[in-house]
């Protein structure tokens, strides 16, 4: 997920998290996380929160969500 992030945009999105509780546990949550859902409501929340805050474009939120898995992101199961 995190590799669907600018540089620019991660860069702002860790220095944030340093003083932003929800962007603190966003960041750690994508640091643990094996797979990310695009479909899951509290993704979609997550990443237009986002959006919402002015760390990305609307737009980003929606090429975030929409662009298709690439096969490195696709869930491989246990």
């Amino acid at each position: 997920m995190r590799q669907r992030f600018r540089i620019s945009e991660l860069i702002a999105l860790e220095t944030a998290a340093q003083t932003d509780m929800f962007i603190k546990v966003l960041m750690g949550n994508l640091a643990v996380s094996t797979f990310i859902d695009l479909q899951r409501p509290d993704t979609i929340a997550a990443v237009n929160t986002l959006a919402d805050l002015g760390y990305i474009t609307t737009e980003r939120a929606t090429e975030i969500l929409t662009t298709p898995p690439t096969a490195l992101e696709l869930y491989k199961g246990p």
